[in-house]
């Protein structure tokens, strides 16, 4: 199957699944000798995981068996992320929190935060971070029983930053009971 087809398929899946093209949208490129396929979710309370679910059926990337590099050609690349534009302007209704946010860390001291989001799973905690790195402060995960979660830390160098990060964990939290 070409990945033309494999794109109109996952349009098709998605519809199935209760996805419109008004909120999910699919598109097909040819990349040098392989193909991509971008799945732009057009609607924040859409979980990017459960497209990402259904799309990564359709991904095809062929690697080199002695050092597992990604071979050229005939691969099928897809990629699943939110709109831009819809990300851009529910992050600057978060700018005025996440400036609030910021503010409150300024009286911490270095590597004492403030907690963001508290889930069944984890915490999720703001720290203000060391001057050495320059990022104002970074966002930990850590679960219930006190050990860090195997997710990393995220730097946060500015408001926008940490409003972008508001609205993304909130749209995949949408289905969570504690959100702080």
């Amino acid at each position: 199957m070409s990945s033309v087809e494999e794109a109109k398929k996952l349009r098709e899946e998605l519809k199935n699944c209760g996805f419109s093209n008004r909120k999910v949208s699919v598109k097909h490129s040819y990349c040098g000798y392989s193909a991509s396929i971008d799945v732009t979710i057009k609607d924040l309370t859409i979980s990017i995981k459960d497209i990402q679910d259904i799309a990564s059926t359709y991904s095809s990337i062929r690697y080199c068996e002695v050092t597992q590099e990604v071979l050229q050609g005939a691969n099928t690349f897809v990629r699943v992320e939110y709109d831009r534009e819809v990300l851009r302007e529910a992050t600057e209704l978060k700018l005025a929190e996440a400036e609030r946010i910021i503010e409150s860390l300024e009286i911490q001291q270095e590597n004492v935060g403030e907690i963001l989001f508290m889930t069944a799973e984890l915490n999720i905690y703001l720290i203000k971070s060391a001057s050495y790195d320059r990022s104002l402060a970074s966002i930990h995960f850590e679960n219930h029983d006190g050990s860090y979660n195997e997710r990393r830390g995220i730097s946060c160098f500015n408001a926008y930053d940490l409003a972008e990060f508001l609205v993304m964990y909130e749209c995949q939290l949408k289905d969570k009971e504690n959100v702080a």
